[in-house]
């Protein structure tokens, strides 16, 4: 990684500064896991790149085995979300779900 450019003022370094950024991202998650990771999933529209892919796989090896799923699937979350409240199946008290996901 380029030690005295941001991937936005150099676009040589760009790329391997992207991965070291989602790495870094990923292994932070791993220490509130306390180590016990299954899995790592990259998805979204970096998932796109092979090289992206690849080199993140390499940097969280130590972690888990990696699984790429190309694409962003954001407007689909969203649908679903909408079509819970349709159906009355959101929750009434969010703050109470909140603090039930962060439990879990």
């Amino acid at each position: 990684m380029c030690a005295r450019h941001s991937c936005f003022e150099n676009p040589a370094c760009g790329k391997l500064d992207i991965c070291a950024a989602v790495a870094k991202e990923i292994c932070s998650y791993a220490a509130l896991f306390e180590g016990r990771v299954d899995r790592v999933v990259l998805t979204g529209g970096v998932a796109h790149s092979a090289y992206v892919a690849r080199e993140v796989a390499r940097m969280t090896a130590f972690l888990a085995p990696m699984e790429v799923v190309a694409g962003e699937f954001e407007m689909e979350a969203l649908a679903l979300g909408a079509l819970r409240v349709l159906r009355g199946e959101a929750p009434k008290d969010y703050a109470k779900a909140a603090v039930m996901r962060t439990t879990l």
